[in-house]
């Protein structure tokens, strides 16, 4: 039941205070349903990915929002929580011969290595195709890339 995991989630509306012992608590919480096998971990992982891609979106298009309120109103805390604003500089580094003469050799230094790098993938391939050791040695990992089955 995935619904377990927007229950657990919903705990913080009971709360004032977001801590990290709150944070790990919920996590902790989501974790043992799904090993405890009350949570479908294919559904959990699919929702969590689906509630990552959501929050994440949602809190690139408020930024400019929340930017405007607190430096209108003055207000930065909620729930225990200050949010700090931070200003950084970025640098026109090109501007500057050195960096653009250096710049271009990495480049080019970074493109052999890409280059190189498939070439390897393509030789390893063709060898185990063909029976033989791989030249290199390599491992292997699996990823899990949620994928809509249709558009609607």
């Amino acid at each position: 039941m995935v619904s377990k995991i927007f229950e657990i989630l919903a705990g913080i509306k009971k709360t004032s205070h977001i801590t990290k012992a709150a944070q790990l608590e919920s996590i902790d919480k989501i974790v043992s349903e799904v090993k405890n096998g009350l949570v479908n971990p294919v559904e959990a992982y699919i929702m969590l990915d689906y509630l990552k891609k959501v929050t994440d979106e949602a809190q690139k298009e408020i930024k400019e929002d929340t930017l405007a309120y607190i430096q209108k109103e003055g207000e930065n805390q909620a729930f225990n929580v200050q949010l700090t604003l931070v200003s950084k500089k970025d640098f026109n580094y090109e501007e500057d011969k050195q960096y653009a003469d250096d710049n271009k050799k990495m480049t080019l230094y970074k493109d052999a290595l890409k280059a190189r790098s498939e070439f390897l993938k393509k030789l390893v391939a063709q060898n185990l195709e063909a029976g033989r050791d791989a030249p290199i040695s390599y491992t292997t990992s699996i990823s899990i890339v949620p994928k809509p089955m249709s558009n609607t």
